[in-house]
């Protein structure tokens, strides 16, 4: 065994005199290694042992993706990177970066979070842009509220996160994001990428055609009524906000509207980019030279994650997304439908299985409830294909190409692979509870040897229909479930998850689990 010691000497006298006056026996250097390792990130589950391996090495090197100094915003500062081979800040990645924080280390996501959103005052950043201008800290602050419900973290971000929504949806002075009359955004101006799908077709064929000025994909979009709708459920948990909510409710219909009226193509199940004449008015529909609509892929189905798209729709792009002959693989669900002329299997986006975007279908299928079973399809094949190629190479790589099933791209990567982790903390961890983006957690409490739970919830779903959330409970037991105080139906997943669906029309309760008598 060879043992190092690190120290903070300034000097080198300083250094030899702490060297010097360690201790230097071989047993007193296993001691300190032994209890080093023993505060370890460690993710035991019974259930779960085959995957514990490649999760903990997810987590290790998300949380050793650090890099620094980074300088921003007049200050000096660390810096989660998507692998430390990047020592810039990164928008999109760094979201899911805190993603994966939040499953191993809460106080580290919320750094992660504070690093990208502004103070009030600051008149130079309505929040911190590099690289694609997808609003992931949206989703990363939820996810933090979701495991701590932290009331003076949301009374800091609230209004930090709104500045940064008014920028997005092209409401706020500066913002060219909404330039067109149909009302679709778009953030052409800022990056060239939308989704952060570098190859994604319809984008390569918008800036080959140079049309960044008469474009719009879905994604915008659609992003931007998930952020309204998660900003005007942080205010109703603020309260005398009513303003703000209404504006929120009122953006999220009149966006969902403009997608729906203007971008829905029924012929081919997919939303579509469209294309704006010169007054910014919408004249037609991105289509490729074989007729189809170019975007028949992950960015045509994004507005699922909306929570509002119409029932029969919603159906109908999952059982596009869940079919093997259009983006459902071996490994998981493909960026672009693979019936398209344009779909390629060697392609970096186009044509492989990543991580993020299969994140946001999976919330959004918890919310459909019936769709719990599609939910629990994407995320055992993510963890089954990461266990694969982990155990193989020990590496954590950036997207998986399907006609290998291997992975591909940097190999120490965290960032947008770590959904992975996520899914493993639901499935397969106690004292986890997890939705989807349309129920907002008051409290939740488990007991020290997760055999009982108690969650406070609202209900923002429609109201014919219900929502899926999922409590990770102490192995080994069964269990019952009341919801209002009267009894429900309770599935076991795995040996920890269980699954309770709760009614959207009751708008909010109180869900008890605990051991059957």
């Amino acid at each position: 065994m060879i043992y190092g010691l690190l120290t903070k000497a300034g000097d080198a006298q300083s250094a030899l005199a702490v060297l010097r006056g360690h201790v230097s026996s071989y047993g007193e250097w296993e001691s300190i290694y032994e209890q080093a390792r023993a505060n370890r990130v460690a993710l035991p589950s019974e259930s779960g042992a085959a995957y514990r391996f490649s999760q903990e090495k997810m987590a290790v090197t998300t949380l050793t993706n650090l890099v620094y100094p980074i300088y921003t915003q007049g200050r000096y500062t660390r810096q989660y990177s998507p692998g430390r081979w990047w020592d810039c800040l990164y928008t999109w990645d760094s979201g899911f970066v805190g993603i994966g924080l939040n499953t191993v280390e809460p106080e580290h996501a919320i750094q992660c979070l504070l690093n990208y959103i502004t103070p009030v005052d600051d008149d130079h950043h309505a929040f911190i842009h590099h690289g694609s201008m997808v609003p992931t800290q949206i989703y990363l602050f939820m996810e933090i509220w979701n495991r701590t419900q932290d009331v003076a973290l949301l009374r800091r971000c609230y209004p930090l996160l709104r500045r940064y929504y008014l920028f997005y949806a092209g409401q706020a002075e500066g913002s060219t994001t909404g330039a067109m009359k149909s009302g679709l955004l778009k953030t052409w101006d800022y990056f060239y990428n939308s989704g952060g799908w570098d190859d994604y077709p319809p984008q390569v064929e918008i800036h080959r055609r140079r049309l960044e000025a008469i474009a719009t994909p879905c994604a915008n979009t659609a992003h931007a009524i998930r952020f309204a709708r998660a900003l005007s459920y942080m205010a109703r948990a603020l309260g005398g906000l009513g303003s703000d909510i209404e504006q929120y409710e009122a953006d999220a219909t009149r966006m969902m509207r403009a997608l729906d009226d203007i971008a829905y193509d029924a012929d081919s199940g997919y939303y579509s980019y469209v294309l704006h004449d010169e007054q910014g008015k919408p004249a037609s529909w991105l289509r490729h030279e074989s007729g189809q609509n170019y975007n028949m892929g992950l960015d045509g189905a994004e507005p699922l994650m909306t929570g509002m798209v119409e029932l029969g729709r919603a159906e109908r792009i999952v059982s596009l997304m869940m079919a093997p002959d259009h983006m459902w693989t071996a490994i998981g669900l493909s960026t672009v439908d693979q019936s398209a002329a344009y779909y390629t299997p060697d392609g970096y986006w186009n044509g492989a299985v990543w991580m993020p975007h299969q994140w946001f279908v999976y919330k959004a299928l918890l919310d459909m409830d019936k769709e719990a079973d599609e939910a629990f399809r994407i995320a055992s094949a993510a963890l089954e294909l990461w266990k694969n190629e982990v155990d193989e190479s020990y590496n954590c790589f950036e997207h998986f190409i399907v006609a290998t099933k291997r992975g591909a791209g940097w190999h120490q990567f965290s960032a947008l692979s770590t959904p992975v982790l996520y899914w493993y903390c639901a499935y397969y961890m106690h004292g986890r509870f997890t939705c989807g983006m349309d129920v907002w957690i008051d409290q939740v409490e488990f007991t020290d040897d997760s055999k009982h739970m108690t969650a406070k919830l609202k209900l923002n779903g429609p109201r014919d229909s219900q929502t899926r959330v999922i409590a990770g409970m102490a192995e080994g037991h069964d269990y019952a479930a009341m919801w209002n105080g009267k009894p429900i139906a309770l599935t076991r997943r795995t040996g920890a998850a269980w699954e309770a669906s709760l009614p959207n029309a009751d708008r909010g309760g109180v869900l008890e689990i605990m051991t059957k008598k």
